[in-house]
Protein backbone atom coordinates (compact mmCIF):
# COMPACT_ATOMS: atom_id res chain seq x y z
CA UNK A 1 0.00 0.00 0.00
CA UNK A 2 1.18 3.54 -0.74
CA UNK A 3 0.28 6.73 1.06
CA UNK A 4 1.04 10.33 0.05
CA UNK A 5 1.31 13.10 2.60
CA UNK A 6 1.59 16.84 2.02
CA UNK A 7 4.12 18.69 4.20
CA UNK A 8 4.24 22.28 3.08
CA UNK A 9 5.67 22.21 -0.43
CA UNK A 10 7.01 18.65 -0.06
CA UNK A 11 5.09 15.47 -0.76
CA UNK A 12 6.14 12.47 1.31
CA UNK A 13 5.53 9.10 -0.31
CA UNK A 14 5.19 6.27 2.20
CA UNK A 15 5.50 2.79 0.74
CA UNK A 16 5.44 -0.49 2.66
CA UNK A 17 8.94 -1.95 3.18
CA UNK A 18 10.64 1.45 2.63
CA UNK A 19 13.28 2.52 5.20
CA UNK A 20 12.22 5.42 7.45
CA UNK A 21 13.28 7.31 10.55
CA UNK A 22 10.57 7.77 13.19
CA UNK A 23 10.60 10.11 16.16
CA UNK A 24 7.88 10.44 18.79
CA UNK A 25 7.82 11.41 22.45
CA UNK A 26 7.97 7.74 23.47
CA UNK A 27 10.66 6.33 21.16
CA UNK A 28 12.68 7.07 18.05
CA UNK A 29 14.91 5.28 15.59
CA UNK A 30 15.15 3.85 12.12
CA UNK A 31 13.09 1.01 10.74
CA UNK A 32 11.04 -0.28 7.81
CA UNK A 33 7.35 0.46 7.15
CA UNK A 34 5.40 -2.74 7.85
CA UNK A 35 1.83 -1.57 7.19
CA UNK A 36 -0.09 1.62 6.41
CA UNK A 37 -3.58 2.31 7.77
CA UNK A 38 -4.58 5.68 6.22
CA UNK A 39 -7.81 6.07 8.21
CA UNK A 40 -6.07 5.86 11.61
CA UNK A 41 -4.20 8.61 13.46
CA UNK A 42 -1.24 6.32 14.27
CA UNK A 43 -1.57 4.69 10.87
CA UNK A 44 2.05 3.92 10.06
CA UNK A 45 3.22 0.61 11.53
CA UNK A 46 7.02 0.38 11.57
CA UNK A 47 9.30 -2.56 12.29
CA UNK A 48 12.12 -0.83 14.18
CA UNK A 49 15.77 -1.86 13.69
CA UNK A 50 16.40 -1.78 17.46
CA UNK A 51 13.87 -3.08 20.01
CA UNK A 52 12.71 -1.01 22.99
CA UNK A 53 13.80 -2.00 26.54
CA UNK A 54 10.94 -4.54 26.67
CA UNK A 55 12.04 -6.19 23.40
CA UNK A 56 9.22 -4.83 21.18
CA UNK A 57 10.18 -3.84 17.64
CA UNK A 58 6.75 -3.20 16.07
CA UNK A 59 5.60 0.40 16.73
CA UNK A 60 2.82 2.69 15.46
CA UNK A 61 3.45 6.31 14.44
CA UNK A 62 1.47 9.19 13.03
CA UNK A 63 2.38 10.50 9.58
CA UNK A 64 4.01 13.60 11.11
CA UNK A 65 6.45 11.42 13.07
CA UNK A 66 7.77 9.52 10.03
CA UNK A 67 10.58 10.82 7.78
CA UNK A 68 12.45 9.17 4.90
CA UNK A 69 15.70 7.66 6.15
CA UNK A 70 17.76 9.55 3.54
CA UNK A 71 16.58 12.93 4.83
CA UNK A 72 17.35 12.13 8.47
CA UNK A 73 20.72 13.21 9.74
CA UNK A 74 21.38 12.80 13.45
CA UNK A 75 21.36 16.35 14.80
CA UNK A 76 22.20 15.49 18.38
CA UNK A 77 24.71 13.09 19.87
CA UNK A 78 23.46 9.92 21.50
CA UNK A 79 23.12 10.19 25.25
CA UNK A 80 24.71 7.33 27.17
CA UNK A 81 23.97 6.38 30.79
CA UNK A 82 26.41 7.98 33.21
CA UNK A 83 27.61 10.62 30.70
CA UNK A 84 26.57 14.21 31.29
CA UNK A 85 25.95 16.42 28.25
CA UNK A 86 25.24 20.14 27.99
CA UNK A 87 21.97 21.23 26.37
CA UNK A 88 19.81 24.33 25.99
CA UNK A 89 16.21 24.18 27.25
CA UNK A 90 13.49 25.02 24.74
CA UNK A 91 9.79 25.70 24.94
CA UNK A 92 7.89 26.52 28.09
CA UNK A 93 9.62 26.57 31.50
CA UNK A 94 9.48 23.27 33.40
CA UNK A 95 9.77 23.79 37.14
CA UNK A 96 13.08 25.58 37.77
CA UNK A 97 14.29 24.95 34.19
CA UNK A 98 14.00 28.12 32.09
CA UNK A 99 13.84 28.19 28.28
CA UNK A 100 17.08 29.32 26.63
CA UNK A 101 19.27 28.47 29.65
CA UNK A 102 21.97 25.80 29.47
CA UNK A 103 21.76 22.72 31.70
CA UNK A 104 23.54 19.42 32.16
CA UNK A 105 21.44 16.43 31.17
CA UNK A 106 22.07 12.74 31.73
CA UNK A 107 20.03 9.68 30.78
CA UNK A 108 18.03 8.53 33.78
CA UNK A 109 19.31 5.22 35.08
CA UNK A 110 16.05 4.50 36.92
CA UNK A 111 13.61 5.06 34.06
CA UNK A 112 13.28 2.44 31.32
CA UNK A 113 12.38 5.23 28.89
CA UNK A 114 15.61 6.16 27.00
CA UNK A 115 14.24 9.67 26.39
CA UNK A 116 13.94 10.47 30.12
CA UNK A 117 16.82 12.64 31.37
CA UNK A 118 17.97 14.03 34.69
CA UNK A 119 18.69 17.77 34.75
CA UNK A 120 21.59 19.40 36.62
CA UNK A 121 22.78 22.98 37.18
CA UNK A 122 25.99 23.32 35.10
CA UNK A 123 27.68 25.56 37.69
CA UNK A 124 27.07 23.49 40.81
CA UNK A 125 26.05 20.12 39.27
CA UNK A 126 23.08 20.13 41.66
CA UNK A 127 20.17 17.90 40.59
CA UNK A 128 17.17 19.97 39.45
CA UNK A 129 14.74 17.25 38.39
CA UNK A 130 13.93 15.22 35.31
CA UNK A 131 11.91 15.37 32.10
CA UNK A 132 11.93 14.16 28.50
CA UNK A 133 14.92 15.06 26.33
CA UNK A 134 12.57 16.53 23.69
CA UNK A 135 12.54 19.68 25.85
CA UNK A 136 16.23 20.28 25.02
CA UNK A 137 18.18 21.21 21.92
CA UNK A 138 21.82 21.79 20.93
CA UNK A 139 23.01 18.76 22.92
CA UNK A 140 26.79 18.50 23.01
CA UNK A 141 29.66 17.24 25.15
CA UNK A 142 30.13 18.75 28.60
CA UNK A 143 33.37 20.56 29.33
CA UNK A 144 33.84 21.49 33.00
CA UNK A 145 36.16 24.37 32.04
CA UNK A 146 33.29 26.04 30.20
CA UNK A 147 31.33 26.75 33.38
CA UNK A 148 32.88 28.65 36.24
CA UNK A 149 31.48 27.61 39.61
CA UNK A 150 29.22 30.24 41.11
CA UNK A 151 30.80 32.01 44.04
CA UNK A 152 28.78 31.71 47.18
CA UNK A 153 28.05 34.98 48.81
CA UNK A 154 28.15 35.10 52.55
CA UNK A 155 25.32 36.92 54.25
CA UNK A 156 26.17 40.22 55.90
CA UNK A 157 26.82 39.93 59.58
CA UNK A 158 23.86 41.17 61.48
CA UNK A 159 24.32 44.09 63.78
CA UNK A 160 23.91 43.25 67.40
CA UNK A 161 20.61 44.54 68.58
CA UNK A 162 19.86 44.64 72.26
CA UNK A 163 16.48 43.19 73.02
CA UNK A 164 14.54 44.02 76.12
CA UNK A 165 12.29 41.59 77.84
CA UNK A 166 8.81 42.94 78.29
CA UNK A 167 6.88 41.74 81.26
CA UNK A 168 3.19 41.94 81.63
CA UNK A 169 1.38 41.93 84.91
CA UNK A 170 -2.10 40.54 84.71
Amino acid sequence: MTSFTERGNDTLQLIESSPVYCESTMFSGSGVIDSIFPEEYFGIQVLMNEPDPDGHRLKRFSVQEVKPLESHQPKQPVLAPGVKMIARAKGLPIGSVKAGEKYLIQVSTYSKNPHQVNIYDPHTERHLGGCSKIHFQDIREYNKKEFVPKTRTKPDKKKKVQLEQLSFDF
